[in-house]
């Protein structure tokens, strides 16, 4: 019995003292960069599962069906049981439901995802791509050790390639 009631003081003093000295425990919760909106908080401020509001950045966008005029394909990325056997598709933006790769990648952050992924997942928009002219090299040369050869011959005629 007096062990028992040592052990309960011992804890009770360190407990006083460790908030006498002004230390606080480490907080992993909601809150941990700060107070609340309204209280001073800044970034992250607004709560998780607040009413409207999606894991503190504003309310979720819609989950958006195929644009109209485009026909989704029988399986896609998002309903394919083997990613590999829909190699015929790959090139199809629809295979991806004309998501880019920046959009593919932030899906669950951006809460894009819907309430069944991956078959819920958001149809981003299928006119929007870069043109040709902005992904060709604009260089003359079709290989890269054409390049190469190319660059080795300037520095030879300028009396390099050297070394020090």
């Amino acid at each position: 019995m007096r062990a028992r009631f040592v052990a309960l003081f011992c804890i009770a003093a360190m407990v006083a003292a460790f908030a006498w000295t002004g230390f606080e425990s480490v907080s992993t919760g909601v809150f941990a960069q700060g107070p609340p909106a309204g209280q001073g908080g800044g970034r992250g401020a607004v709560p998780v599962g607040a009413p409207g509001q999606g894991r503190g950045r504003g309310a979720a966008p819609p989950i958006l069906g195929p644009p109209d005029g485009v026909q989704p394909l029988a399986i896609d990325l998002f309903s394919s049981k083997n990613f590999y056997k829909d190699r015929a598709n790959w090139l199809d933006k629809r295979y991806y439901r004309c998501n880019n790769p920046r959009q593919l990648y932030g899906m669950w952050d951006q809460q894009r995802i819907g309430p069944k992924p991956p078959e819920s997942a958001s149809w981003g928009d299928c006119n929007d791509d870069w043109p040709r002219e902005r992904i060709l090299s604009p260089y003359p040369y079709k290989t890269a050790r054409e390049h190469y050869q190319a660059l080795l011959a300037q520095t030879k005629a300028k009396g390099g390639p050297t070394t020090t």
